[in-house]
């Protein structure tokens, strides 16, 4: 949800679509592998849910998006297509998990008799207060709810201003509860360049103005706030550059890293600790006597705007294939500033090995671990520095049942747990922990009829 970017949803979004339309990440891969921080690859399944399935008796769904709050609430969405409805195709479903465990009822934001919606974006705060973002592909307009802690649903707002072409919506909620839908526009009535917008919505569903945060090329990072209620995002237009905004304005854009000759920067991600310090992950893009490679910087922005070392976590090589988009790296912080970067690594066409690597607060690098085989890594920690890991055994597109493993990560010491198995048949897991190390992971089932699955545990 990248390098490559921007697969446009203009005409696509059709009955049927199994796959995940998001741009997926930058490459990553390998350095060394650092064994004794990995506990011993047996499957650990006994404080996990069953799966469960999410999506209703006649329907379908696909792209997946998961958040939690403090308490171990999740708010999860996808688009779904109902097999008893022939104009019933891809409208945005959501559904909320209770810190009890018990699920609700399935919410359709969007109705059957209305246009193609696709690229659903979820976050909770730790309050419980939720927003839901997606895209409307007739006119390529972002629309939205608002969810409460108590879980009323507000009515769609439509973010973009008119005449706007936008591109994938993705969104935070601050600890205050106003809602950040931030995306990349092109104004219909010219050719570029792109931009950066964004727009806040409060708790009680009122739309701020349209903010403009610069311009960009598509690489652009979700948002992410720190505890005061600030939001930075991160957008590559050549530089590297990372801006804060609050409800009342934006801030002046920081060039966080400048491309030297023969190389450029792919999609930044971020993340932010408790004190307002935030990491940006870049993958920068080197080629040498035309071989290309990808280094995974890091770099930390300080709450006061004075920028840390650039720290180069891993080299890397492209996983890029015919069945592969790039897929990688992914980023997580704790409270204390612990990061934590994953990437794949390629070992031929058809196989990656999937790394992790501690960033300590200082800038200090742990050993790289290598973690297990597969695609599409992704990382989340809570502000304690209990976290979790998932990956896929296949390609983006490789057309076979898949299936989705996990570790349990401690950012603070930089270890990796056992290897867990959430499914032999699901793809595109996306993952969400609370502020207590209570984990959910959601997917698309890889084999037959596309099925939203879950597992939830710690």
């Amino acid at each position: 949800m990248r390098r490559v970017t921007g697969i446009r949803p203009a005409g696509t979004g059709l009955r049927g679509r199994r796959r995940l339309g998001r741009a997926i990440g930058a490459v990553a891969i390998m350095t060394g592998v650092g064994g004794a921080a990995l506990a011993a690859a047996t499957a650990a399944q006994a404080s996990w849910t069953p799966v469960t399935t999410l999506t209703g008796r006649t329907w379908e769904g696909v792209d997946p998006a998961i958040s939690a709050n403090a308490k171990g609430a999740f708010i999860t969405a996808w688009e779904g297509i109902n097999n008893a409805d022939p104009n019933c195709g891809n409208q945005i479903q959501i559904r909320l998990r209770s810190s009890a465990g018990k699920w609700g009822s399935i919410h359709q934001l969007t109705p059957c008799s209305g246009p193609t919606m696709v690229f659903p974006a979820v976050a909770y705060n730790p309050a419980g207060y939720g927003v839901v973002a997606w895209l409307r592909v007739k006119d390529d307009a972002i629309q939205a709810v608002t969810v409460s802690p108590a879980g009323k649903i507000g009515p769609v707002l439509t973010v973009t201003p008119k005449n706007n072409q936008a591109y994938f919506p993705m969104v935070a909620v601050s600890p205050a509860g106003q809602a950040l839908v931030v995306w990349q526009t092109i104004n219909a009535t010219s050719t570029g360049p792109n931009g950066v917008l964004a727009r806040f919505i409060s708790s009680g569903g009122a739309l701020g103005p349209v903010r403009f945060l610069g311009a960009s090329t598509q690489l652009v990072s979700a948002p992410v706030f720190d505890k005061t209620g600030t939001a930075t995002v991160s957008y590559t237009a050549t530089k590297v550059y990372e801006v804060r905004l609050t409800p009342n304005g934006v801030g002046q854009p920081a060039v966080v890293l400048s491309p030297a000759i023969g190389t450029s920067f792919g999609k930044p991600q971020l993340a932010d600790d408790s004190n307002g310090d935030t990491f940006v992950l870049v993958p920068q893009i080197v080629s040498v006597k035309n071989t290309q490679t990808e280094h995974l910087v890091v770099r930390k922005w300080s709450k006061a705007r004075v920028l840390g070392k650039a720290v180069t976590v891993a080299i890397a090589a492209p996983t890029v294939t015919v069945n592969n988009i790039p897929d990688g790296p992914s980023l997580s912080a704790d409270g204390a500033g612990d990061a934590v970067v994953v990437w794949n690594s390629a070992l031929s066409s058809t196989q990656a090995a999937v790394y992790g690597r501690r960033l300590s607060p200082a800038g200090t690098l742990g050993p790289a671990v290598r973690l297990g085989t597969g695609y599409l890594p992704h990382v989340a920690i809570d502000p304690a520095g209990a976290g979790l890991i998932t990956w896929q055994s296949t390609t983006y597109q490789s057309g076979l049942v898949t299936t989705i493993y996990g570790r349990h990560v401690t950012a603070p010491k930089g270890t990796f747990g056992r290897l867990i198995k959430f499914t032999a048949d699901g793809e595109h897991a996306q993952i969400a922990v609370d502020q207590a190390g209570r984990s959910g992971v959601i997917w698309l089932r890889s084999s037959a009829a596309p099925l939203i699955q879950a597992r939830f545990g710690s």
